[in-house]
């Protein structure tokens, strides 16, 4: 990348042949500093220019916290040429769509037909380049007003006069006031530092170099139908796992009869996998971000399967040992596989521009294979004669996701060469899908936004887990039906809503509102729960899992898709995802424990179990509802409401919160509030294997 007067700078818009605009990879970059650079333009003419009737409303860099911070282009939409210039132009009204303020850079290489650099006459201005660029304090008075006296304050390339590209070229106040008119004078300054403009306008990116790619031409856009081959390719890996999860579930009360094991040693088989993710889940979330999701998701599938194998070859021979040893080695490759579908997800699309609708779709294929998975285990099972044939067939499934895993593996090496990456459209911050290094200080400064949205998981995602595991055995009780019927009810109360998720996602992405949608989760699920509760006929059981099924399909989507737009970082979206999870186990494994002494205690019967049901659900309605009341006081909560244009609109707050986060004494408190956070979850990890390790010693695990 080449630097001019301190400033890293590239075109954002290139106009081609066909006079449309086209949108070509942004990149652009300043050393410690974040935001807007410039404005600039090139302009096609076939004669002298009305100069008084252009007009630009420049960009602003302004002064925050310790260091000079670039801000908004604004009011782009007011760039306007005269009717004169237009008829004899090459170009048409192309130039009233640069309006952009989410982008850092926004520029036109060429408005030529021909697509080539356009040059400057010394008569007859054939090409104007105009750069624009006024200094300010964070509330960016016009420079005039303000501006650091210190000139040692500003980046190398700025005066307190205005900033200086290059040999000196100075814009003058006068036309950086917003709305001021670009005189011929200016304009013929501009044109006479042609060659000087110039490189800051074609200065090189950072990923399309010859030295690392090899063509300068190659597409920098990925195309939509290549997104859409990887979501196929990864939510087609995700269907054999999902179907293994909704397995277990639904053969409990074959697994106590074949292994001859009562509610406290099935809790603990469960269990199993859930202490090793706690265990691991971190240092996976970590490996994840550093070598990828496509890689961690290859490995992580083959010592899933051969898991699977080691259960099924379990309940072959009648071994509830071998089973638990089969449960760890199996979980080994989940956590990795967890973690590493969703960071590709996130390397693929933003916040706002498809994430949510990923998730959804990616979401509701895996409803259907765990609602499938659930729904025919007893039935194969009573039609083989033998229940261990559900797992072998679970072993068929995870062998498919293998093929899907290798296949997507070449794809992302192949889109890796042909493309340059993608882009967050509000705040351009750009999406990887591995780091150069670990990025253990980013991981234990996560925001306070984030870990508020992990402690409504907490309770949500901790409720539906274990009541999912539990419904089978519950219908059974309550419906006083055989296994294969009960599978039938409780796998339908899960999943029947798979259709609705796709389209939450959609809502996400267009509306946002995510808040508000967690709210309803929650009331959704209290209201479900208390029916479980206090309404334990036929009729309040079946209503209790109507309701259960929509609200369940709430969760999901809108928490994966929260914690990643609370995030000020996504290269750690793989390590904040894995705390996630880890909070989500560690709780599961000590309600798990509890609830399944509670049940043995109370003669089988859930009368008393559902009531902790009760409790977490109005956890997370507390949790919800307190985020939904401070989304009304902070920004920080407030953005995870803004609709997609919204977003897009004011990607410059974002930036300017994250930039905060880090900067003065407040970045010093929401610092010390992450670390303490975190500490709270080791403790929270600490305290499940205390209860695992308990259940296994009073377990008779033996």
């Amino acid at each position: 990348m080449r630097t001019i007067g301190g400033v890293f700078c590239v075109d954002a818009h290139v106009v081609d042949r066909n006079m449309e605009l086209v949108k070509s990879r942004l990149r652009s970059g300043m050393s410690g500093v974040n935001g807007k650079l410039a404005v600039r333009l090139n302009v096609d003419a076939r004669g002298d220019v009305d100069a008084s009737q252009l007009r630009i409303f420049p960009a602003t860099v302004c002064q925050s916290g310790t260091g000079i911070r670039m801000t908004n282009i604004l009011a782009m939409s007011e760039v306007r040429i005269g009717e004169d210039f237009l008829e004899r132009s090459d170009i048409a009204l192309q130039l009233g769509l640069i309006v952009s303020s989410n982008l850092k850079t926004v520029g036109i290489k060429s408005l030529s037909r021909d697509n080539s650099l356009v040059s400057s006459l010394e008569y007859g201005i054939e090409a104007v380049e105009i750069v624009t660029l006024s200094l300010g304090r964070p509330e960016c008075y016009p420079l005039a007003q303000c501006g650091p006296s210190d000139p040692a304050a500003l980046p190398r390339g700025f005066s307190n006069q205005g900033p200086v590209l290059s040999q000196g070229m100075n814009t003058q106040p006068s036309a950086e006031r917003t709305g001021s008119t670009v005189t011929r004078s200016q304009l013929e300054q501009v044109a006479s530092t042609k060659e000087t403009v110039k490189d800051v306008v074609v200065a090189e990116s950072e990923a399309p170099s010859t030295s690392e790619h090899g063509d300068l031409d190659h597409s920098s856009k990925i195309p939509l139908k290549m997104k859409l081959i990887a979501l196929l390719l990864v939510t087609a890996t995700g269907f054999g796992s999902h179907w293994s999860s909704g397995v277990t579930g639904a053969m409990k009360s074959t697994l106590k009869k074949q292994l001859h094991i009562n509610n406290a040693q099935f809790s603990v088989l469960e269990a199993s996998e859930d202490f090793m993710k706690t265990a691991l889940i971190l240092l996976s979330g970590l490996v994840t971000d550093r070598i990828g999701g496509a890689s961690a998701m290859l490995w992580g599938n083959a010592i899933y399967s051969t898991g699977a194998i080691f259960v099924a070859a379990a309940t072959t021979v009648r071994s509830y040992r071998f089973m638990i040893f089969g449960v760890v080695v199996q979980a080994f490759g989940d956590i990795a596989t967890q973690v590493a579908q969703y960071k590709i997800f996130s390397s693929w699309f933003a916040p706002s521009n498809g994430f949510a609708s990923t998730l959804g779709f990616q979401l509701g294929v895996g409803k259907i294979g765990s609602f499938v998975g659930k729904a025919t285990a007893n039935v194969i099972a009573k039609n083989t004669g033998d229940f261990s044939w559900v797992y072998w067939t679970a072993v068929f499934m995870n062998l498919f996701t293998n093929v899907t895993t290798v296949v997507y593996w070449y794809f992302t090496r192949w889109c890796a060469k042909k493309y340059t990456g993608t882009y967050d459209p509000a705040t351009g911050e750009k999406l990887t899908e591995s780091n150069k290094k670990f990025e253990v200080k980013k991981v234990l400064q996560l925001p306070w936004p984030f870990w508020s949205i992990v402690g409504f998981s907490l309770f949500q995602t901790s409720t539906a887990v274990i009541f999912s595991q539990n419904s089978t055995e519950l219908a059974e009780k309550r419906f006083n039906m055989d296994a294969v019927k009960a599978g039938w009810y409780s796998s339908m109360a899960q999943y029947l809503g798979f259709f609705l998720v796709p389209l939450i996602g959609i809502f996400i992405d267009l509306l946002g509102n995510r808040i508000t949608l967690m709210l309803v989760c929650g009331l959704g699920m209290l209201l479900s729960m208390c029916l479980a509760a206090w309404g334990p006929t036929y009729a309040g059981t079946a209503a209790s899992f109507g309701i259960y099924g929509v609200a369940f399909t709430f969760g999901p989507t809108v928490i994966i898709d929260s914690i990643r737009t609370s995030m000020w970082h996504q290269e750690v979206f793989g390590s904040a995802y894995a705390v996630k999870i880890a909070v989500n186990n560690s709780m599961s494994i000590i309600v798990r424990i509890i609830t399944g002494v509670i049940q043995d205690r109370d003669n089988d019967s859930y009368d008393n179990v559902v009531i902790v049901y009760v409790v977490l659900a109005a956890g997370s309605v507390l949790v919800a509802a307190t985020l939904f009341i401070g989304s009304y006081w902070t920004v920080d909560l407030k953005h995870l409401q803004w609709t997609r244009k919204q977003r897009i609109a004011k990607g410059d707050v974002i930036n300017e919160r994250r930039e905060q986060f880090g900067c003065g004494a407040e970045g010093y408190r929401n610092r010390r509030v992450s670390m303490s956070l975190f500490i709270a979850l080791l403790f929270l990890i600490l305290g499940a294997w205390a209860a695992y390790f308990w259940g296994v010693a009073t377990g008779n695990n033996d």
